[in-house]
């Protein structure tokens, strides 16, 4: 697989993870993803690289054994928890965080994040909401 098949066809399919957040989460959601800031090509490039980056040094901290309730991970579910905070309209706070973190389990995500390290799309959640937990304390 290429290294960036895992992020084609997210924003192609904007309108139709909208419409399911929607019918997960009720009408108050369908205000809430309207608002998310729209990016240029160039700025969505930059972005897509950033997020990939992220996500390969966590995938790749999971394959090393590290796991998902490790400290030693706190940094780079931060830069995770920051890149997030940057394409939301409102505040991710922890709790927004953590709930993030049971989308994931869309069959799409879930197949992106296979697609990056087996098993890391149960891993990934698991480390989110660890870290959100710690810094909720």
């Amino acid at each position: 697989m290429k290294h960036a098949e895992p992020y084609k066809g997210f924003s192609e399919k904007q309108t139709e993870y909208e419409d399911w957040l929607v019918g997960r989460y009720g009408e108050p959601m369908r205000k809430a993803v309207s608002h998310a800031p729209k990016l240029s090509d160039e700025q969505s490039k930059v972005a897509t690289a950033e997020l990939r980056d992220i996500e390969q040094s966590l995938a790749s901290a999971m394959e090393k054994g590290i796991v998902p309730e490790a400290r030693e991970l706190d940094m780079l579910v931060e830069r995770h928890h920051r890149w997030v905070s940057r394409m939301w309209p409102q505040p991710c706070t922890m709790d927004a965080y953590a709930g993030l973190a049971d989308i994931y389990d869309h069959p799409d995500f879930a197949r992106r994040y296979e697609t990056l390290a087996p098993g890391f799309a149960r891993w990934l959640p698991t480390a989110m909401k660890a870290w959100a937990r710690r810094q909720a304390a």
